[in-house]
């Protein structure tokens, strides 16, 4: 994560998804968090399909939440309109992921 608050965001979304009492471990965290590397790995076959799938779909909100918002430098509206969605889905996949669209906007 880039700043403090990023980073509250990830162990928050974290610590609300683990199970109770269950590790949490490097595979867990977000890709931006792991790394490059480390979110090549995220495309493992010997997971059960609905766990590869949901880390393949997360991966790919991320990235594309990343892009369209930088494009339109943060402008959720301006975003929204492109990507055919609504203002209120846009702002339920940045709580999801732990993004804020005015830091995605300053890339």
């Amino acid at each position: 994560p880039g700043n403090v608050r990023e980073l509250e965001n990830v162990m928050e979304r974290v610590v609300s998804l683990a199970t109770p009492g269950a590790e949490v471990d490097v595979p867990d965290l977000p890709p931006e968090v792991r790394g490059a590397d480390a979110e090549e790995a995220t495309d493992r076959t010997d997971l059960p399909f609905h766990e590869a799938k949901g880390r393949a779909v997360d991966r790919f909100e991320r990235a594309y939440l990343r892009d369209l918002l930088a494009r339109h430098e943060g402008n959720i509206s301006a975003a929204a309109r492109e990507a055919g969605m609504d203002r209120k889905t846009i702002h339920r996949l940045l709580d999801k992921h732990g993004l804020d669209a005015r830091e995605l906007g300053d890339g």
